[in-house]
């Protein structure tokens, strides 16, 4: 980040189109590679059931875990370009709202390497207790992202205090930024602290995603389409 402060500020209106265009795109990206592959693949305490379909449909698996590298380097880009979109309201603030969401992505790069480990696994013809091990994959990729979000709500936190001094992004942004982030790091830090109760938490979890979805996906538009002409 220190190399990116060094190599001179980049204007609000241009950090503000980068900003917007990788938030959408790293939505869409991850509503592909969880939302609908591995949604659609894993089936939860059906061991079995989830090696088969992985088995059966391995290239649309691979895809998603490119899909999931793409969304590690939207984050890092966003991580940039909200810096520099922000740093005049606080640096110092700033400065740690972009190291949040880059240690966070660097959480995510570990868990994704759980899944990665899945299809070289199948793919040994002297693999042992295959169906065991591919669903301890998956958890330990549901347990290190459930970790790395609680990185992920701060950085929202921070992120919805700074819009709200800037003075040039609307309140209701900030508003929803900073419910997004609480609810982040209520449903993980619960998921962490409490897994005996992982179908409530997943139902409340269900409940916020409106709020936490329209969040960052709300800001993205918004700086895409506004925020170079009224920043």
């Amino acid at each position: 980040m220190n190399m990116m402060i060094s190599s001179g500020a980049m204007p609000r209106q241009k950090a503000a189109v980068v900003a917007g265009s990788v938030i959408l795109a790293m939505a869409a990206l991850a509503g592909y590679a969880y939302g609908f592959v591995f949604n659609s693949l894993v089936v939860p305490g059906d061991a079995a059931a989830t090696v088969q379909h992985i088995k059966a449909s391995s290239l649309l698996f691979r895809s998603s875990i490119l899909a999931w590298m793409m969304v590690l380097a939207c984050d890092v880009l966003a991580a940039w370009a909200l810096y520099y979109l922000l740093e005049q309201v606080n640096r110092p603030l700033s400065l740690l709202m972009a190291w949040a969401r880059l240690v966070y992505a660097v959480m995510l790069g570990s868990a994704i390497l759980n899944l990665n480990a899945i299809p070289l696994l199948l793919d040994s013809a002297a693999a042992q207790n295959t169906e065991a091990q591919v669903m301890l994959f998956i958890r330990q990729f549901q347990t290190a992202w459930s970790a790395a979000l609680l990185l992920f709500g701060l950085h929202l936190l921070l992120l919805a205090y700074l819009a709200f001094r800037s003075g040039y992004i609307p309140v209701i942004w900030s508003v929803l930024l900073a419910i997004a982030g609480l609810s982040y790091l209520g449903v993980h830090t619960a998921e962490l602290l409490f897994p005996k109760y992982a179908a409530s938490i997943k139902t409340v979890e269900t409940l916020l995603s409106v709020p936490m979805a329209a969040a960052e996906i709300g800001l993205g538009i918004w700086l895409l389409v506004r925020g170079r002409t009224v920043l």
